[in-house]
């Protein structure tokens, strides 16, 4: 990583590792709501010349972790594939999810059927899902 004039660019070589696309990063509702639906899109790097292409979700079996600050998992439930075509997935919040106001991050966990998984967004990813939820 380089840091020219305070701003960060991540030079790193060419990776097809999974990433989110977010359709919000901050998700901001009162304690007890069932809106908004979380919405991501999986896409990876296809090639050299860093071109993104929707990550092949067929077999995957993807779960949703809600995360306290302390970094305790608080809920889990399972994520559905909206779109299989362009690699969109979503949660559905739901009234027992969180049961107290606070700042929560969210995580995908997806797991094939060899039993492998990984998580979105890894830890190294300047984007989270962040919940705040409020009285």
């Amino acid at each position: 990583m380089t840091v020219v004039n305070d701003e960060i660019f991540d030079r790193r070589l060419y990776d097809d590792y999974p990433y989110l696309v977010l359709s919000k990063k901050l998700y901001k509702i009162k304690l007890g709501d069932q809106l908004p639906t979380l919405r991501a899109f999986v896409y990876q790097k296809a090639n050299l010349f860093g071109d993104s292409t929707p990550y092949n979700l067929a077999g995957y079996d993807i779960k949703f972790n809600l995360y306290n600050q302390s970094r305790a998992i608080v809920s889990s439930g399972i994520a559905l594939v909206s779109d299989l075509v362009v690699s969109e997935i979503e949660y559905k919040i739901k009234r027992m999810d969180v049961i107290e106001s606070g700042e929560y991050y969210g995580e995908f966990v997806f797991t094939n059927l060899e039993n492998e998984n990984f998580s979105l967004p890894t830890a190294d990813e300047r984007q989270k899902i962040h919940l705040i939820v409020i009285d």
